[in-house]
């Protein structure tokens, strides 16, 4: 069970300054999977997850990305130039054929 923190003063209980302030103190023991998903290419999938991963790995959270395409495999090249220059954050990537292998965490790619 998430802890129960009491709101400084100025806090009010509005959507955005108070789900920022309990964002720190959230049971992560619960797996969160974030997809983006579009047939067309070109629309900012790889960089939208890219981008997402990241800034989660410097607010503390574990993450895996799951690049589901082994023919482009944008994700992929991309955490290689990231390994080969040691940017910061490190993140985990892997290649998966498919989203049923990527949930179970078998790498068959």
């Amino acid at each position: 069970m998430a802890r129960q923190r009491r709101l400084p003063a100025g806090i009010g209980k509005d959507a955005k300054t108070y789900s920022s302030y309990l964002a720190p103190c959230y049971n992560l023991s619960m797996t969160t999977v974030v997809a983006f998903i579009s047939q067309k290419g070109g629309v900012g999938k790889s960089t939208l997850a890219r981008a997402l991963a990241r800034e989660a790995v410097i607010s503390g959270l574990k993450v895996k990305i799951a690049d589901l395409d082994p023919d482009q495999a944008t994700i992929v090249d991309w955490h290689k130039v990231r390994t080969q220059r040691a940017i910061e954050p490190v993140l985990s990537v892997e290649l998966f054929r498919n989203v049923a292998q990527a949930l179970a965490g078998n790498r068959r790619a």
